[in-house]
Order: C-alpha cells, then sequence, then structure tokens
C-alpha cells in the first residue's frame, strides 16, 4: 500500500510517519513530499492508496507555507484530474483558523481534516484508525500494493531457505494474515530495472496448500509472475542428479479411477493438464541457448563449488499427493506420457491456480532434481537442487522482465 505525506515540517512529519509505521501494514510504502511540486511529480508516477497532507505548505523549496496549499493541490487532483487521485485522503493541520476555513472542502468530498496538536493523542488516534480502514479496503483491491513476482516454495528448508539465499533482497517476515508469513523486497535487474518481489513458503507440503497459498498470493499481491522453485525426483533415464527441470505443463497423476482385474488395482489415468506461461517457456528457451547458460547461472551469488556438471531441461512434471520412494512408481508413471521428467506435490496446483485467476497472471514452476524416487534416495543434493533452481528462476526473471 503505498502511502504519501506532504509535510514540511520535519518534527511534524516523524509524528505522522510514526502513526503510519504503527497502523499495522508492514508492506506499506511511505514516501515524503515538502511542497506541492513534490507532491505533484510524486502523484504523476505513483498510484498512492492514501494522501496525508498538511493543508498549510509550501508550493515550491524556498517559498514560505500557503495556507491554501494543500487545499489547491486537491482541488488539482481530484477535480481538475491532475495525476493519480489517491483512493483515500487525509488532511492535517495545527492551526484552528486554518481548520475551520478548509473543513467544510474535506467533508465535501468525503475526506477528514485532523487537527493537529503536539500534545494531544487524539489526532494519531483517528489517523490510526483511518488508516486500519484504508489497509482493509487495499487488501480487498488496491493495486497500489501489486508486486511483480510472487514466489512460493513448499519446505521452509531447503526450498525457501535457498530462495533467501538467491534473493538476498528480501526481507521480513511480515504477515500476509494470521497464519502466513511473507517476506518482500526489491530486486534490481542486470539492465538496472528494478522488480517488486514477495516470497512466502507453503505451510505444508502438497496440492492443497499449494492451491489454497497460491489463491490469497494471487488476490492479495497482483502479481504479473507466480513462481515456484524447490526440489523434485527425477527420472533416471531422462535427467541427472542436480539437474533443473522447468514444468512446461503439469497435472495429478494420481487422478483418473481405480479399477480392480483379477484381484489387482489399476490406476485408468485422467490426465488434466495445465501448463506453464507461453512467454516465460519462450523466455527460458532463449536463456537455456546461450553458450554456457549453466556455467553463467553457477556463478550468481551465492557462488558454491560445483562438484557436477547439470543441464537445464524443460518437460512435464508431475504432481502427486505422496512422496514416491518406489522405482516401480517412477517406471509406472510414464505410462501417461512417455517424455515426463520429474515428480513433485505441487506444481500443478501454481499452474492450475494462475489458469484460472481472474487478472491474467504468468506462472513457471522451476525444481532442482535431488534424487530419483528410490527407496535408497538420500537428503544429500536437496540444499544444491534447491539454490540451482532459485538461480534458474532469477536468470528467468532477468531474460523476461526486461
Amino acid at each position: 500500500m503505498n502511502i504519501l505525506i506532504l509535510e514540511d515540517d520535519d518534527d511534524k512529519y516523524s509524528r505522522v510517519e510514526c502513526v503510519v509505521r504503527e497502523s499495522g501494514n508492514a508492506l506499506q510504502r511511505v514516501w515524503r513530499a515538502e511542497n506541492i511540486a513534490q507532491a505533484r511529480g510524486l502523484l504523476a508516477e505513483h498510484k498512492f492508496s492514501v494522501l496525508i497532507l498538511d493543508v498549510r505548505v509550501p508550493y515550491r523549496t524556498d517559498e514560505p507555507p500557503d495556507d491554501g496549499a494543500g487545499v489547491a493541490l486537491l482541488k488539482e487532483i481530484m477535480i481538475d484530474a491532475a495525476g493519480q487521485p489517491p483512493t483515500h485522503v487525509v488532511g492535517l493541520t495545527g492551526h484552528a483558523d486554518v481548520h475551520s476555513v478548509h473543513s467544510e472542502v474535506f467533508r465535501r468530498h468525503g475526506w477528514v481534516l485532523l487537527e493537529y496538536s503536539a500534545t494531544s493523542p487524539e489526532w494519531a488516534n483517528s489517523l490510526a484508525s483511518y488508516l486500519s480502514h484504508a489497509t482493509a479496503v487495499a487488501n480487498e483491491s488496491d493495486d497500489g500494493d501489486a508486486f511483480d513476482v510472487a514466489i512460493i516454495t513448499a519446505l521452509p528448508s531447503p526450498e525457501f531457505s535457498e530462495l533467501r539465499r538467491v534473493f538476498p533482497e528480501l526481507q521480513g517476515p511480515t504477515k500476509l494474515d494470521a497464519k502466513t508469513l511473507v517476506w518482500h523486497g526489491t530486486v534490481t535487474q542486470t539492465n538496472g530495472k528494478s522488480i517488486r518481489v514477495v516470497a512466502v513458503h507453503s505451510w505444508q507440503m502438497g496440492l492443497t496448500a499449494a492451491a489454497l497459498l497460491a489463491e490469497r498470493v494471487l488476490g492479495r499481491y497482483k502479481p504479473k509472475v507466480l513462481a515456484m522453485t524447490g526440489i523434485c525426483a527425477g527420472r533416471r533415464d531422462k535427467v541427472q542428479l542436480g539437474d533443473v527441470v522447468i514444468a512446461t505443463q503439469s497435472w495429478e497423476w494420481q487422478g483418473g479411477k481405480l479399477t480392480e482385474d483379477d484381484g489387482n488395482q489399476h490406476l485408468m489415468a485422467a490426465p488434466e493438464p495445465c501448463r506453464a506461461s507461453g512467454a516465460l517457456l519462450a523466455a527460458a528457451r532463449a536463456l537455456k541457448g546461450r553458450p554456457g547458460c549453466e556455467a553463467s547461472i553457477s556463478q550468481l551469488p551465492p557462488v558454491a563449488p560445483q562438484n557436477l556438471g547439470w543441464t537445464l531441461r524443460e518437460g512435464p512434471m508431475l504432481s502427486g499427493l505422496s512422496v514416491v520412494a518406489a522405482k516401480d512408481v517412477m517406471v509406472e508413471v510414464a505410462k501417461q506420457h512417455r517424455g515426463y521428467l520429474a515428480l513433485e506435490m505441487e506444481a500443478y496446483a501454481i499452474y492450475a491456480a494462475a489458469t484460472f485467476s481472474a487478472r491474467p497472471c504468468e506462472a513457471v514452476v522451476i525444481k532442482g532434481v535431488c534424487d530419483f524416487g528410490e527407496v535408497d534416495k538420500d537428503d544429500s543434493m536437496q540444499l544444491v537442487a534447491a539454490e540451482r533452481s532459485a538461480k534458474v528462476l532469477r536468470a528467468l526473471l532477468n531474460e523476461f522482465l526486461t
């Protein structure tokens, strides 16, 4: 939620900002303008959920405060449609005469003009209540808090911990809701462009949790890109340990109809695939087509010793309800798609959430191969696989969000 404070007095600004910071929305971004000219510029560039303005401010730097400057700005943006109108407006003034002159203007437009006092908490309590309401509205509908990228992992460790190492800009945690923590930050691309990224790990593994979380993240942060990184079980005859798979499509491989023949149960599979973003796959192919792609990605920080080479691959990644540690299962699933590369437990939910989202969203799932889904598998490759998947995502975002 973007908040603009128009205030020329440093002490007053500090008090107002303190109320804003304590209002409960840790994901808000607070901007300051010290005069009308600065405010005009910011309102032209950004959409603000809340504008908190001192009515008596200067028009320009080095000019004295004007009793009607704040109201003049409001008339420009709300009546003359100059700049992007804020969703909510709260006025402040420490002068009783200014309050009496302009309070009717605020009431007429459904805004509020608070009488500021350095010795009374009344204005601060009113402002806090107003911000609480604005936050609740923003949680439902405000695009001012939209992010460029939302990243989900299933596991806090090693998947999310490695994601944060590759994206050190992520700060947190803050609360998405009472049960979900999120991390967020501004990531600078190689071309200098900045993108806003929010990241979260699921409460537990599996399709149901991933689908619920993805829907919640899509509704709250409205990302252009929804991504998942992590680890998967690879198909032994198609991939190597440490390879990274970009899922072109996914479905629930255990879905269908169970039948019985001579006392033996058989699954008649009924795949209903959901697919990755075509634009992201095109960007992935461009990335993969560059000489030394994998070596270049491996050099993204943090740089770790490379004990074995790896390959960036793309193909079907199927989702199930259980962790697989049985060679026969890995072989049996090949009957559903002879070219499938990996099994895991969440990709289908991510793609389904993006496919059926009310807002357009590009989705991609990228996971590193940490085992072959066999009974003797171990955890020794999980850290490497999780880290590489996060690095591939970072490189892909550089390719896609230019």
